[in-house]
């Protein structure tokens, strides 16, 4: 053991001076990482030469705990921080070579037991059913949101509340307008009837009562297709501005693992993901247009608990270190 400490090459890579020079040049790299482009930064953190610094530095602080680790009371402390940076540096080099991060999309009623690797599948032993998706919105209701007019040959413009059976004037013009009904998933049947397909608000549209100083007509405003619907006088145009702020979205899955004979079922939301078998699913899109339809970030990260545990006992070293010094300088002389 004497030799060992004796040796020249090791006592300089546990050096403090080594230590020193590999901390700040890591912290040089990372700043210049973090200001290039998105698309550049990879060359950084994901370069050889990035983790060979880290390794080095990995190495550095690993003998320096091997010369001066020690439990005593007044050590202790700082052996814990020397410990806590290998555990964290532990978890990024796992988190790097072995985590797996890709996406699950899915329809209501599909199941898939693979996810999206960039241009590769990763297969799970495990599959997820997607049984039901579903959006809750702040406010749907219409009267929240405003229908704006254009008066062609007065180049005016204005706003109103999308106020249900409320007589509207546009000043000025002549025009009035009322929203006579509103459906928020419009659709047509085989008759060519409007009608409304659901509550949720997947084609919503209201239709309009308007009276001009010549005539009267009826008009569908589509917030998602501006410019549909049958115009008898072209010199109004309507906007209907429906943009529904969602509370949250949810979708339901079961998870069946034949291999080992069970199954379970779960709602993932943003702030909720389901974790099962070092897999955690995170609720990350849907599609506007298909509200049955669902896409979830799936991520397996063994790097993660060591991290956690190394800043666990990062936070752990620097109260025993710290501590004694708060303490009033009354008590101290005691």
């Amino acid at each position: 053991m004497r030799w060992l400490k004796e040796n020249k090459i090791l006592r300089f890579l546990g050096s403090v001076k080594l230590a020193l020079i590999l901390f700040w040049s890591i912290i040089i790299v990372c700043f210049i990482g973090a200001v290039l482009p998105e698309e550049l930064r990879g060359y950084v953190f994901g370069s050889v030469w990035f983790f060979v610094l880290l390794a080095f530095f990995a190495l550095n602080i690993l003998i320096c705990v091997f010369f001066r680790m020690s439990f005593a009371r007044k050590k202790i402390g700082s052996t814990l921080v020397h410990l806590s940076i290998l555990l964290i540096l532990l978890g990024s080099f796992l988190s790097y070579f072995f985590s797996i991060r890709g996406v699950m999309e899915l329809e209501e009623g599909q199941s898939k037991d693979t996810i999206i690797m960039g241009c590769k599948l990763h297969k799970l032993d495990f599959r997820v059913y997607l049984d039901d998706f579903s959006v809750e919105w702040y406010s749907a209701s219409p009267d929240k949101y405003q229908i704006r007019t254009y008066v062609i040959d007065k180049n005016l413009k204005n706003a109103f509340k999308a106020e249900k059976s409320k007589e509207q004037n546009i000043s000025n013009t002549g025009y009035s307008f009322m929203v006579a009904d509103y459906f928020p998933d419009f659709a047509m049947d085989e008759n060519m009837k409007a009608y409304n397909k659901s509550a949720l608000p997947n084609n919503p549209a209201v239709l309009l009562k308007i009276t001009s100083l010549k005539a009267k007509e009826e008009r569908w405003v589509f917030a998602k297709h501006q410019g549909m619907g049958s115009k008898q006088d072209e010199n109004i145009k309507f906007r209907f501005d429906y943009q529904p702020m969602i509370k949250e979205f949810r979708s339901r899955v079961r998870v069946i693992d034949e291999k080992d004979k069970q199954s379970l079922t779960a709602d993932i939301k943003v702030n909720s993901p389901l974790s099962y078998k070092g897999y955690s699913f995170y609720q990350s899109g849907y599609d506007e247009d298909n509200l049955k339809y669902t896409s979830l970030d799936v991520v397996s990260d063994p790097g993660v608990s060591f991290v956690f545990a190394g800043f666990l006992v990062l936070n752990a070293g620097l109260i025993v270190i710290f501590y004694p010094k708060l303490k009033p300088v009354s008590s101290r002389k005691k």
